[in-house]
């Protein structure tokens, strides 16, 4: 099994918000999910993805998995 931390960028488009992923954004998020599976050791054994989905005005929104692993 897999358990996916996901950033959500918004942006005008999709490759603005693609742009407006940062390395101090991943840290964050990998800072949180170490800290939630700490707290959660049942889930420690799981495979662990730091995802991003971009969303932009009348598009699909497009996921990018595991695009904040640092």
């Amino acid at each position: 099994s897999r358990i996916a931390f996901v950033g959500v960028k918004r942006r005008g488009t999709i490759a603005d918000a693609e742009a407006a992923l940062t390395t101090a954004q991943a840290r964050r998020i990998g800072n949180a999910a170490e800290w939630w599976i700490g707290r959660h050791r049942r889930y420690q054994d799981h495979e662990m993805g730091l995802d991003a989905v971009l969303v932009a005005p009348r598009r699909w929104p497009r996921h990018l998995p595991n695009v904040l692993d640092t």
